[in-house]
């Protein structure tokens, strides 16, 4: 909004004797909003731009001088339609990033039924339908793989079912139930380490989008 237009919003308040306090609170805004759109640091949208008509009985380009009131209508216009584009951009990348995803998931528990079955046909005395179970426990572990790169949150990643299927491949294969359960302890201890390291990289990116 140009400083000619801000300087009228500012008059026309002053000339109906509100305060910037009064008439945020008949517009339903914060006094913050009012101070700088009576500064020019950034505009009042077409909601706020009728109400304010209403309030000085003045028609909308009474309001604005006439062509102000239809330039500040496009620029409105315009940065709600960045807004939607950048939306529909956002949802895109998420839509995208969804069906890579779920492909990877969906071909890792391909892979792993074939390599489950091939085992168990090959080898002998049952071995492989016993052992190699295991592998389905790593299903949810591929699309938290995925999450924990794409959203750049490490807790993200599946980190108990990780875990679980190392314990229980290892234990079978070389019987190491008593010892490996130790294994399980880490958990907590991951989630104390890396939680705080996901709220600073959180944060780092919030000052990034500011």
């Amino acid at each position: 909004m140009n400083i000619k237009t801000a300087n009228r919003l500012c008059e026309l308040r002053k000339k109906h004797n509100l305060s910037q306090e009064e008439l945020a609170a008949k517009l339903g805004v914060s006094r913050q909003a009012i101070s700088k759109w009576e500064r020019s640091e950034s505009s009042p949208d077409t909601d706020n731009l009728i109400e304010l008509a209403k309030i000085y009985n003045m028609t909308l380009d009474n309001l604005l001088n006439g062509d102000d009131a239809i330039d500040l209508i496009n620029e409105n216009k315009d940065s709600n339609n960045e807004h939607i584009d950048e939306s529909k951009l956002e949802n895109n990348k998420n839509k995208k990033f969804e069906a890579i995803k779920d492909s990877l998931a969906g071909a890792y528990t391909i892979i792993a039924t074939a390599v489950y079955v091939t085992l168990g046909i090959m080898l002998k005395d049952n071995n492989g339908w016993k052992y190699f179970w295991f592998l389905f426990l790593l299903i949810p572990v591929i699309p938290s793989i995925c999450i924990m790169i794409y959203k750049r949150k490490i807790t993200a990643f599946c980190y108990p079912m990780a875990i679980a299927a190392a314990y229980c491949g290892f234990s079978m294969y070389y019987n190491l139930w008593h010892p490996l359960w130790i294994l399980f302890l880490t958990i907590p201890v991951f989630y104390i380490v890396f939680c705080p390291i996901d709220k600073l990289i959180t944060k780092n990116k919030d000052d990034e989008n500011k």
